[in-house]
Formats: C-alpha cells, sequence, structure tokens
C-alpha cells in the first residue's frame, strides 16, 4: 500500500503505479501549508493514522476514512505546527511540541506523544520527520563486519 499527495506541489502517480507491485492511492493536498503528504498525514501504525482531513479534497477524505481502521482527525491549526511531521517509534509518537494537543486521542489508541521543541526547524519548514532517516526493515539486513569476532 503506498499513499502519494498530489496538490499544489505534486502530480498522480497512477502512471508510474505499474512499475512497482503496490497498490496506489493519490490523496489531494488542497490546503496549500500542506505540501508534502509527510506535513498533514501521519500512519503510526499499521491501522492507525493521525490527519486533519479538511486539508484534503472530500474525495480523498471518504477514501481514507474507507481504508484506515482507526483514524484520529484534527484541526489543520494542530498540523501547522508540523504535527503530523512525526516519527512513531514502537507506542511512542515523537514529534513537535504540537503532537501534545493529540496526547488524549493517541493514548486513547495506545500511543505515548514525546513533544519534542523544533522552533528553529518549523522556520524552515521541516518538521522531525524531515530531520530523521528511518531504517526500520534495513537494520535487520545489516551484518557484522567479516573481520568481527564471533
Amino acid at each position: 500500500f503506498f499513499r502519494v499527495g498530489v496538490g499544489s506541489r505534486g502530480e498522480s502517480f497512477h502512471p508510474h503505479a505499474d512499475n512497482f507491485v503496490v497498490y496506489v492511492v493519490s490523496l489531494e493536498l488542497v490546503y496549500l501549508l500542506f505540501y508534502h503528504l509527510d506535513t498533514y498525514f501521519c500512519p503510526v501504525d499499521d491501522s492507525c493514522v493521525v490527519a486533519p482531513l479538511d486539508a484534503s479534497s472530500s474525495a480523498s477524505a471518504e477514501l481514507i476514512r474507507q481504508l484506515v481502521l482507526i483514524l484520529i482527525e484534527f484541526p489543520v491549526k494542530v498540523a501547522a505546527g508540523f504535527a503530523c511531521n512525526a516519527m512513531p517509534i514502537g507506542d511512542h509518537v515523537v514529534s513537535s511540541l504540537t503532537i501534545s494537543q493529540l496526547d488524549a486521542p493517541l493514548r486513547a489508541a495506545g500511543f505515548t506523544t514525546m513533544p519534542l521543541p523544533m522552533g528553529e526547524f518549523l522556520k524552515a519548514a521541516g518538521g522531525l520527520r524531515c530531520l530523521s532517516l528511518p531504517l526500520g526493515e534495513v537494520l535487520h539486513r545489516i551484518r557484522a563486519p567479516r573481520n568481527a569476532e564471533a
């Protein structure tokens, strides 16, 4: 399942979908502040997503509601502080200070928020996810150096 944002700075990915063995879902961003998908849409795990759906087209909002098992919706004002530009790590969601405004619904879904001051980075339109390089599945493929002791 591959999510692609389209809008003021993107175009549909569907013409390229045949090159990959994935299901592509295009989500139209209509609120110009959100120029990348990760600024308004955050998959916390395989079943939970946080997103301000009023930042997307009505068709995209309906599609998200159909596809996502646990959807935590919140106002655009909270997302403007880059709450969605987060890094889910296990049952923790690390993000800017605005993630604390989602503490109650995330806690109800089994997650703990970890708000961090991102002021200088937010001035450059970047959040915690933008400053991260998630390795996830890559880590299990990293082998010890050949000369390492057993």
